[in-house]
């Protein structure tokens, strides 16, 4: 494994422990400022409209990085997640699981950053 592969799983890693911590300050600098999100059913949006309010729940994750490919400055990751929310104000718990696709740029200071995004989970039937 290349030292950018090993800086880009332990971002992935960085990024889901500080999900569950509800870190969102570590969350933020793991993203491009130009970062665009996809999501099933919406529209595209940026680091704001990701990064806006408060989030009124915890997230378990369990991730499974199945590709890591750097070329250059840029980097796309294949990752497999199932994702418990937790709703802090008593509603029930939802899972959701599928795969994400994510592109990586190579920022200041060489720090990989995730740059777009497409987020495919779907709610976990039964």
């Amino acid at each position: 494994m290349t030292p950018d592969e090993t800086a880009i799983r332990q971002a992935i890693a960085t990024w889901i422990r500080a999900s569950e911590a509800g870190d969102a300050p570590t969350i933020l600098s793991l993203v491009a400022d130009d970062v665009v999100f996809h999501t099933p059913g919406g529209a595209p949006f940026g680091k704001k409209e990701f990064g806006a309010g408060p989030q009124p729940h915890r997230l378990k994750v369990k991730a499974d990085v199945l590709e890591v490919v750097v070329s250059g400055d840029h980097a796309f990751t294949r990752v497999r997640l199932d994702v418990s929310i937790v709703p802090t104000l008593g509603a029930a718990e939802m899972k959701l699981s599928g795969y994400t696709m994510s592109v990586f740029k190579r920022g200041a200071g060489g720090k990989w950053q995730i740059w777009r995004d497409a987020n495919l989970l779907a709610p976990v039937q039964g």
